[in-house]
Parts: structure tokens; sequence; C-alpha cells
């Protein structure tokens, strides 16, 4: 079986860089290790997870986005879940986040409206723990993945972090 170094270097021949390591530390066998563990250890991969990668490398090359494949994407300090029909973050989102926390050190109340996959929110909620913090959707694709989204992170992070108030 090949070892997670050497399945990276397969996935980049086809992949950019970032999204070859996000399909290949997406898979069961790599998924709970840390950035440490991966960096000073090379273990291998399980046949099954072979055989999901194949599969994820078919939809990458179809044009599915690598964040839907693998259902999360970074954002911010944040693992977000995604789930198609919502658009998912981007980066330029993250820095709209970062000049608000310069410019408006500790909010009592900030309401995000038209918030999608309340990406903006979660990540501000996680800065502001203190703050009401209130996300406002109409679509009601993106609510349902938002509040599935606010379960799964609050386990993750294991605690109860504090979360948006979702509006819809």
């Amino acid at each position: 079986m090949p070892s997670y170094r050497q399945l990276l270097r397969e996935v980049q021949a086809d992949l950019a860089p970032y999204e070859a390591r996000s399909l290949v530390e997406s898979l069961p066998s790599f998924a709970c290790l840390s950035d440490v563990a991966l960096a000073t250890s090379d273990p291998e991969v399980s046949q099954g997870d072979l055989e999901l990668l194949a599969e994820w490398r078919q939809r990458a090359a179809e044009g599915e986005p690598i964040q839907l494949i693998t259902g999360w994407t970074p954002f911010c300090e944040l693992r977000l879940r995604t789930c198609p029909g919502v658009f998912i973050p981007r980066f330029e989102t993250e820095q709209l986040v970062h000049w608000l926390r310069r410019v408006q050190p500790r909010p009592k109340t900030v309401v995000d409206l038209g918030t999608g996959t309340g990406a903006i929110a979660a990540a501000l909620a996680y800065s502001w723990p203190d703050a009401q913090i209130w996300a406002v959707e109409r679509c009601p694709t993106a609510l349902a993945g938002q509040l599935n989204a606010a379960r799964q992170r609050s386990q993750s992070l294991g605690r109860t972090s504090p979360e948006p108030r979702f509006k819809y």
C-alpha cells in the first residue's frame, strides 16, 4: 500500500497542491491525524481509501469542487461543512472577517444578512463569544446546512462553542 507522502505526490500530478492535500487528508486513514503527525510520520493508506480516492479524483476531473467532494472547507480558524446548493466560502470572504475583527474589536451585536453558509457569522461567533450574532437567510437549503454545520462545529471543537442565531 502507498504511504501518505507517495499518495500525495501522485495526486499532485493531477491537481493543484492545495486540492491534492485536501483530498488526501480527508481520507478516513488520515482525517483523524494532526498536521504534526502527518509531518513526522508517513502512514499507509488502506485499500478502501484508495478506492474512495479514485472516485474523488474522477469527480474532481469532472469539475466538482474539492470542497463538495470532501464535505468541508477551511475558513478562518474553523473547518466548515459544505453541501450542494450552498455557495462555498471563499478566501476573499475570510479577508472580510479579518477586517471586521480589526475595525470592531468587541461588538455587542452583529447581523449577517444573506448569510449563506453562515461562515462569516460562525467565524465572528468564534472570535466574539460574548456578542449576539444573528445570521439571516431566506434559502431553506442554506439554512438546513447551517444548522447541521453548527452542531458538527460544536462537537468538533470539543466544547459548547458560541453559535450564531440562525433566522429564516
